[in-house]
């Protein structure tokens, strides 16, 4: 891991480099200093995308991650996009830690082999309806 001034610096020359035309977002605090210390402005960007995944490759570790990022999710309004390498996410749970279904949309990318070439295209679910090959932009 950097140093934290390097770590400044290049957060820095991002500032400058973004300057006015940088839109203005809102954070979330964790409420927690050991965790709120190490976000950017001590506190999750809101309107921006993040990863958060377990610490193993083990059902359990992917469970705890998702869970532990609905009960993000749930603390915002809005619409949540929820993006996913692989169809093993149980939606119900999500429910279980305050983010209801009709706030979520799903988006998975899938990759099929036709003609010797990879074509990834991705389907979103929204509310039970399924839109296939939706082209992200």
């Amino acid at each position: 891991m950097w140093p934290p001034s390097a770590l400044e610096s290049l957060r820095a020359q991002v500032r400058q480099i973004e300057g006015q035309h940088r839109r203005v977002s809102t954070a979330l605090a964790f409420g927690v200093p050991a965790v709120d210390s190490r976000l950017p402005g001590g506190a999750l960007p809101l309107g921006a995308l993040h990863e958060i995944a377990g610490g193993g490759n083990g059902a359990i570790d992917g469970a705890a991650a998702a869970l532990f990022a609905a009960g993000i999710a749930a603390r915002t309004r809005g619409k949540v996009l929820w993006c996913l390498t692989r169809l093993d996410l149980f939606a119900p749970a999500l429910a279980q830690a305050g983010l209801n279904s009709d706030r979520v949309i799903y988006l998975c990318r899938h990759t099929s082999s036709s003609d010797n070439a990879d074509v990834s295209y991705f389907n979103a679910v929204w509310m039970g309806r399924s839109f296939e090959k939706v082209h992200v932009i």
